[in-house]
């Protein structure tokens, strides 16, 4: 019987690897100690080799540097079409991905060319009798859901933040295997040209002390006001948001915290108005202290605060502000 392998693949823009993918690798390796699966890494990009020798040199696993011109810029597609291509040769019973949009898209086109499972934003799993059960919040994280899968190829993507980095460990020049696959299809209906940067005057959500961060209990961009007062009482502050409020352009994207924004960790945290998906959560967890103000006294965001207002911010930030510059004078 043929070797069932796990792959996993890595995220990369301009061949440089992102670097919170590689949580990927650990969750992989807690998976296969209830199964006998052997891992196998997937690096997709122009010329990304060399990174497929670090990591193998680092943590031991075969590597493949899936390389195609186009796979520079993140190109879902064609990364799709890429692994399609090789599954046969590698015979994979799951292929993972971090959970982004853009891997998103990369698991439902490959769910559908190979009949397989998808199931996105994976927190956990636990195996019973009959197989894998994986883990996931539905409801802005007050439901968890279990998914039972039991296809023949499993195409899972996974929370960031709800794995650690991998353990390094020694290896021997036997534990690394490097591969190249050099993947001559044209490319998948588009070509990506270049990633537009943008320009900010501000401070960087990664650098700030504190964040003040604003969901859609803030009701309308005509309140942002009172988030930028609070934010300008902290030194080496910034205001982050939920997905919410960069959707209905209130903020720019470069505000956004979340699986598919910023991933931060300040000293002080506070939530305003935000319910706590768990896209959202996984990118400010880290936090070392979190506030969060709310009107729900369910909402998924107090599960991980350290302190909790059940309030409407409308009503609770001003007072907050007067009080604290009052003990300033």
């Amino acid at each position: 019987m043929k070797e069932e392998n796990l792959l996993v693949v890595l995220d990369t823009i301009e061949d440089k690897l992102m670097q919170q993918s590689l949580e990927t690798i650990a969750f992989s390796e807690k998976l296969i100690r209830e199964k006998q699966h052997k891992i196998i890494v997937l690096v997709p990009g122009r010329n990304v080799e060399y990174i497929c020798k670090t990591v193998s040199n680092i943590y031991g696993l075969n590597t493949v540097a899936l390389e195609h011109n186009d796979l520079y810029y993140p190109n879902p597609d064609l990364t799709a079409e890429s692994i399609y291509l090789l599954t046969e040769k590698y015979n994979p019973k799951f292929i993972i991905f971090t959970h982004t949009m853009r891997n998103a898209q990369s698991a439902a086109k490959l769910s559908v060319k190979l009949g397989a499972a998808a199931v996105t934003a994976v927190e956990s799993f636990i195996y019973d009798n009959d197989g894998c059960i994986l883990q996931r919040s539905v409801f802005n994280g007050k439901i968890k859901m279990n998914v039972k899968i039991n296809s023949s190829i499993n195409i899972l993507t996974i929370l960031s933040g709800v794995s650690s980095m991998p353990e390094e460990r020694v290896c021997s020049k036997d534990d690394q295997l490097v591969f190249n696959e050099k993947i001559t299809i044209s490319s998948a209906g588009y070509k990506p040209q270049l990633l537009s940067k943008s320009v900010e005057t501000d401070i960087k959500l990664e650098e700030a002390n504190v964040i003040i961060a604003v969901g859609r209990g803030i009701g309308g961009d005509e309140n942002l006001n009172l988030i930028k007062e609070t934010a300008a009482l902290f030194k080496d502050s910034a205001i982050g948001a939920s997905r919410p409020v960069c959707d209905n352009r209130w903020l720019p994207f470069s505000h956004q915290v979340g699986i598919t924004g910023r991933i931060v960790s300040p000293r002080f945290y506070m939530a305003c108005g935000i319910s706590g998906s768990q896209q959202h959560v996984a990118g400010m967890k880290n936090s070392k202290v979190i506030a969060a103000i709310n009107k729900d006294a369910n909402a998924a965001i107090f599960s991980i605060a350290d302190y909790i207002i059940v309030d409407d911010l409308l009503l609770f930030l001003p007072v907050f502000i007067k009080k604290y510059r009052e003990r300033q004078q």
